[in-house]
Parts: structure tokens; C-alpha cells; sequence
């Protein structure tokens, strides 16, 4: 038998060898990177910059509309070059390509492209490519007339059982459960941040108290903060610091619950609880938060890709609309996802002139909208949110106007001025959006070659594939490295998924396939997607740290000045110890001036300062940057008007958060200027403070605390 006789019936079976899998996954990468840089690099030469929102992001000089037209002009031609290249069958062809592309990409950027130590590269970027190679390499054998028959007739073990689902939630509550533990343990010795626990405190506060989203207060993300934090306050009967960070690894331990259904609906049968359990017991690096918060976009994907009955459809429209109030983006991206998905659908049984598909496909779709629709306006009949004001904001608002000052300059880091995190941050984000374009055109070209023939598992991971294009918009856009490294780890997650799925199709033992999947999961690092991982928390701590929390939070709360919110366990960490010193403090002078709840405004994003003094907010606008349109500014006006706000707290952190407010709000800080004496601030523990005009206090005297003597700036 010839070498390559011997390499065709191999193990695995196969079109050509693994080397030559990597060699065209690399290929189409490079090219599908290049020419989306060109085309960015041509929408920010041909686009005209223009800016929607005073402020941002003319103050940084960085144009948004710009960004947004060449996203979309870089995925439109990642979709065309992937299909020329899937059109051409001779390597050297393919090559020439790619390498022309690579060069016009180079000399496109070369004034803004900063490459230092070329070194640290390698490693990432190596480990990437083997990653899609292996990905390319088990998309050719499902290609394969013999790799498919064997996939049905061959298999055994573990992925011939038949599923039992009782199995999988009894897995899912167990891994809930040990996730809920070992979260509460990291959770709570982590540094106090007024910012996100002040708006998850606040928002579940409003909501508690019988508050509407969008029209009482700003909601930041939805039901996966707001509400289980204040069904956490409702069932415990107390609002306070730790009932919070319950809620929160509640929430958070879902993501196992994701991990398992997407390992099920990538096929992997008894292997998902494998993989579900690696992630558990010894991967940290798995950053739960995407993954717990598309609890419910999963559902639906799974309902609409493997559905057969037409009420399968409704009920992925219903699921979907779940998502969106549970974590109003991922709602947003499954729904765009599933859309594509569906004209895609469409397209290929147009192309093969099944009409009788055409039709059935038209009715999923359209089953699936009407569903979204029905359940928008049953929301409202029976809660009375979402209401127009959500959709407004959510909609019109939000798409038009946010976007922060220090977010990513998508789609390419053709330069990290623009970037606060440096060139670490650059490496990082370079090979992340690599991964998505790389996988964006592998899939165009699996899906170009079995248009006709897509099976239901295809579709799954094709609407996967979709989710993580749809998700660059929010990657690249917002503030901090950390949305870039949450969005990375989907990616990578989806590449090993993908490679699982071969494995276990493939003609393996048992044994060795479980400990192929095993160690793929045990060892990969989700930060860097290299195999070099380690537990983050030992095990044996996690049922002692727990025990040792519970006992806490049922203990008496001890005397301090922060309204009782925090435990005596978070009262010993000197970060907590500090601030509940500052707070004495601060609350000294307010009590001087006999400050009552709603009287007082902090700025700009310290919201957690309000119930930490026993206050509530004069606004729903837990950070005031959320008032992004004239109309808006105004109805923020409106609420402290009528909330008589007498005194600004100007936190020592969150001062004017990353814009000054004269520059973000213009017409509140007019107005700050006309009502408030700016021009002798007081300083307190926690920042300085301004007082209303109208207040008619006279600075010229010195005022007394109980601790001493109180100075002006």
C-alpha cells in the first residue's frame, strides 16, 4: 500500500492530508484579512467623517459613521473573496491571490501599522491557524460520500446512544450548582466598583419598587442584572451588598447550562457533558459572562435550526423575544443571526428550484417574526413593558448614539492611539478578529459547497457562525479590553466545538475519543486560545470559601456608615474598610446641610454611592452619559427639577467618566452652570460636592463636622 493509499484509509479517512487542510484554511484566512483591510482602509479614505452625538466621538477625533461603513464593507468582502476562492481549484492560484491581497493590505497601512516584538505573535497566531486548519480539515470530511456513511453507520460508543435529556438536566443542575459555588467564591474578594455594582444595586432597586424600564430608569443590560438581583432582593428581604453578588454568581453559573447545549446541538451527544465538566472542574479562562447571558438565544437557535413541526418556529420566535429582555444585545444578535440564517435557506432552495422549499422556509421565517411580534405585544397587554420608550431607545437611540470614547478603531488596529491597553491589546484584538473573519470565509465555502445538502446540525453551527460576526459591532465598540477577551472566547469555543464534533464522528475508540475531547477542553487557555491553562481556584476551597460566605451573610450586619450593605467578611477587606470611612464622612457634611433622599446627584458613574448613603437617585439616569440626545438631557433636567436637587457629588473615580460633561452634556452642564456655585467646591471623602444657588449659602465661613474642620477647595 502507497503512502497516500495508507493516508486515505486511515482512522479518520479523508480528502487530502491535515497539512494541506492548514495550508488552504491559511490561505483563505490571510485573504479574507487583507481584503477587509483594504476595504476598511478605502470606506476611511472615500467616507466623509461625520458624528451624531455632541461629544463623541468628534472629542477623540475618531469617526463613528466611518467605522460602521467599513464593518460592513469588510464582511461583504470577506463573503465575496471566500466565494471567488471557493470557485478556484489550483493552490498556486489561491496562493497568488492571497499573497496579492496580503501585499496591497501592507502597503495600505504602513504608516499606521506598529508591529513591536514580532515575537509574541507567533505563539497565538500559530495556535490560531491550527485551530482553522483542524476546523477545514473535518469540514472536507463532511464532504466526503464515505465520511458521512461512516459518520451513520460506523460510529459506536458513546455518540450511538440514544440521547436521554433527563441525563443532561440532571448533568445541568449538578454543574449549576458547583458553578454557583465556585463563582461565589471568586466573587466576593474581588474590589468593590461603584460603576457596575451601583447600576445593577440601583436598577434593581427602581425595579423592585415598581419600576419601568427606559421610563423610570435606564436600564444597562436587562433581566440577566436587573432582574435576577432583584428577585434576589424580593426572595431574601434584604437589598444589600452580598444579596447582590449572590444574584450575581447566580446568573453567572448559567453558563455551564449554554456550554451543554451547544455542545448537544453541535452533536455531540454524552460527549456535551464532557465537555461541560473539563470547562467545570479545570478551565478558568472560560469567561462566563457571554455565555450565561444567551441563556435563551441558544433555545432558539437549536428550535430553529433542528425544528421540523411549524410551532417549533413559534416557539423559537417566543424564546428569542425572552432573550432580548434577558440580555437585550444577545437578543438583538440572535435575531439578526437567525434572520440570515433563514434567507440563506432561502437562497439555496432557490438556487436548486425547490419551490415546495421556498415556500417552507418563507412560512419558518415568517412563523418565527410573527412569534417575535405576537409576544412584543402580549408583553405589554399583560406587564406593560416593553413599551414604546424600550424600542425607542433600544432601536433608535442606542444604535445611532452609543458608542465609547475609548472603544477599538474597527475593524482593524491600524493604529493603538486609540486604544488605551497599548500593544498587548492590539495583538490581542488582531488575532480575535482574525478568528472571526477566518472562520466567517471557512464556513462560506462549506456552505457554497453543500448548499444543497445542509444537514440540521450545519445550520446550528452556521447560526453560531453568524452570532460571532454580528458581535464584532459590540467587541470592537465599547470601552474596556474585557468585552474584546469575552467575545474572543465564543470564538474559540466554537473552533474547539467544531474540531470535537470530527472527533467523535470520526473512527476512533471510545477511550480515545474521550480523551481527545477532555483535553482540549481541560488545556485551552480562552485568553490567548494557546494550550497552557490552569485552574484558577483550587477545588478543595470552593465548598470551604462557600460555607465560609454563607455563614457571613447570615450573620447580624455590623455597625458601619454605609446603610448596613456590607457583611462583617467584606468589612475586613481594606478597600470596603476605606470607603465605609469615606462614606462617614461624607455623610457628615450632607447632614450639616440636611440633605434628604433625591436632593443629591452623583456624577458621573458611582451610582452604588446612593444606597451606600441611605439615598435614592433624583434620576433614572444611574450615569448621566446615558442622556445622549438633546431630548434626553432635557428630561434629565426635567427629573432633578422636580426632584429639588440641591447638592452634585462629583465622585473622586467617576468624575466625568471618560469625556467631560461640558463636551458629552452640554445642555445639563449649562444648566449645572446656571443653577450651581461651581466656584467653591466643598471636598468630602468620597469627592467634592457643589450647592444650589438657591441654597444661599455663604462660603465666605468655615464649617464644622463632628470630626474637625471641613475646608474649600
Amino acid at each position: 500500500m502507497s503512502f497516500l493509499e495508507k493516508i486515505r484509509s486511515n482512522a479518520l479517512g479523508g480528502l487530502r492530508p491535515y497539512g494541506a487542510s492548514v495550508l488552504q484554511s491559511t490561505l483563505l484566512t490571510l485573504a479574507a484579512v487583507a481584503v477587509s483591510t483594504v476595504a476598511a482602509f478605502i470606506c476611511a479614505k472615500a467616507v466623509t467623517p461625520a458624528w451624531t452625538a455632541p461629544g463623541w466621538p468628534s472629542y477623540y477625533q475618531y469617526a463613528k459613521n466611518v467605522e460602521s461603513k467599513a464593518l460592513a464593507l469588510a464582511l461583504l468582502s470577506v463573503l465575496v473573496v471566500s466565494l471567488i476562492l471557493s470557485r478556484v481549484r489550483s493552490t498556486a492560484v489561491r496562493a497568488a491571490i492571497s499573497i496579492l491581497l496580503a501585499v496591497v493590505a501592507l502597503i495600505c497601512v504602513y504608516r499606521y501599522l506598529h508591529i513591536e516584538a514580532p515575537v509574541s505573535w507567533i505563539n497565538p497566531v500559530l495556535t490560531l491557524f491550527i485551530l482553522l486548519g483542524l476546523v477545514y480539515y473535518f469540514m472536507d470530511r463532511e464532504l466526503s460520500t464515505e465520511w458521512t456513511l461512516q459518520t451513520e453507520a460506523g460510529t459506536s460508543g458513546l455518540a450511538r446512544l440514544s440521547v436521554k435529556y433527563s441525563i443532561f438536566i440532571v448533568a445541568g443542575a449538578l454543574g449549576v450548582g458547583y458553578s454557583f459555588l465556585s463563582k461565589l467564591a471568586l466573587l466576593f474578594p474581588r474590589k468593590l466598583d461603584l460603576h457596575h455594582h451601583g447600576e445593577r444595586f440601583t436598577s434593581a432597586l427602581d425595579f423592585a419598587d415598581g419600576g419601568i424600564p427606559f421610563v423610570t430608569y435606564f436600564w444597562p443590560h436587562g433581566l440577566h442584572d436587573t432582574g435576577i438581583t432583584t428577585l434576589a432582593f424580593k426572595l431574601f428581604g434584604t437589598a444589600d451588598f452580598p444579596t447582590l453578588l449572590i444574584a450575581d454568581a447566580f446568573s453567572l453559573s448559567f453558563d455551564t447550562v449554554t456550554v451543554l447545549l451547544l455542545a448537544l446541538g453541535m452533536g455531540l451527544g454524552y460527549y456535551s457533558i464532557l465537555v461541560m465538566a473539563s470547562l467545570l472542574l479545570f478551565n478558568y479562562t472560560l469567561d462566563p459572562g457571554p455565555f450565561s447571558q444567551l441563556l435563551f438565544v441558544i433555545p432558539a437557535f437549536l428550535l430553529y435550526a433542528k425544528g421540523k413541526r411549524w410551532f417549533c418556529f413559534v416557539l423559537s420566535g417566543f424564546v428569542l423575544f425572552v432573550a432580548h429582555l434577558y440580555r437585550i444585545e444577545a437578543g438583538i444578535y440572535g435575531a439578526m443571526a437567525i434572520a440570515g440564517l433563514g434567507c440563506l435557506q432561502l437562497f439555496a432552495s432557490a438556487v436548486s428550484k425547490d419551490f415546495t422549499a421556498v415556500k417552507l422556509r418563507a412560512r419558518n421565517l415568517a412563523l418565527f417574526v410573527v412569534a417575535i411580534f405576537a409576544s412584543m405585544g402580549a408583553a405589554y397587554v399583560l406587564l406593560g413593558w416593553p413599551g414604546p420608550e424600550w424600542y425607542k431607545v433600544i432601536f433608535g437611540t442606542l444604535p445611532k448614539f452609543m458608542a465609547d470614547s475609548t472603544g477599538f478603531p474597527f475593524p482593524l488596529p491600524l493604529d493603538s492611539e486609540n486604544y488605551r491597553l497599548g500593544l498587548k491589546g492590539v495583538r490581542f484584538a488582531t488575532v480575535y478578529y482574525t478568528a472571526v473573519v477566518g472562520l466567517l470565509a471557512l464556513t462560506t465555502v462549506f456552505v457554497v459547497r453543500r448548499l444543497k445538502d445542509l444537514k440540521e446540525s450545519d445550520y446550528f453551527f452556521v447560526l453560531l457562525v453568524l452570532l460571532s460576526v454580528v458581535s464584532l459591532r459590540t467587541a470592537f465598540g465599547r470601552s474596556d479590553f474585557m468585552h474584546i477577551h469575552q467575545y474572543s472566547n465564543f470564538i474559540y469555543l466554537l473552533l474547539l466545538l467544531y474540531i470535537s464534533r470530527g472527533v467523535v464522528r470520526a473512527g476512533l475508540g471510545p477511550k480515545r475519543k474521550v480523551a481527545i475531547v477532555a483535553l482540549l477542553f481541560i488545556f485551552c487557555n480562552f485568553w490567548t486560545g494557546s494550550f497552557n491553562n490552569t485552574p484558577h481556584i483550587r477545588h478543595d476551597k470552593v465548598l470551604t470559601e462557600s460555607s465560609n460566605i454563607f455563614a457571613d451573610y447570615k450573620s447580624p450586619r455590623p455597625a458601619q456608615c454605609s446603610s448596613g450593605i456590607f457583611s462583617a467578611k467584606q468589612l475586613k477587606m481594606r478597600q470596603y474598610r476605606a470607603y465605609d470611612n469615606s462614606v462617614c464622612g461624607t455623610k457628615e457634611i450632607l447632614d450639616i446641610f440636611e440633605i434628604k433622599s433625591g436632593e443629591l446627584l452623583v456624577t458621573h458613574s458611582a451610582s452604588l454611592i446612593y444606597p451606600s448613603l441611605g439615598l435614592k437617585p433624583p434620576t433614572g439616569y444611574y450615569c448621566l452619559g446615558w442622556a445622549i440626545t438633546p431630548e434626553m438631557q432635557r428630561g434629565l433636567i426635567a427629573e432633578l427639577e422636580a426632584s429639588n436637587v440641591k447638592v452634585i457629588l462629583t465622585s473622586k473615580k467617576y468624575g466625568e467618566y471618560d469625556i467631560p460633561d461640558r463636551v458629552r452634556l452640554p445642555i445639563y452642564h449649562k444648566w449645572l452652570q446656571e443653577n450651581f456655585d461651581l466656584s467653591t467646591p466643598i471636598i468630602t471623602p468620597l469627592g467634592t460636592l457643589v450647592f444650589a444657588k438657591s441654597m444661599g449659602i455663604d462660603f465666605s465661613k468655615p464649617f464644622y463636622t463632628p470630626q474637625g474642620y471641613m475646608y474649600l477647595q
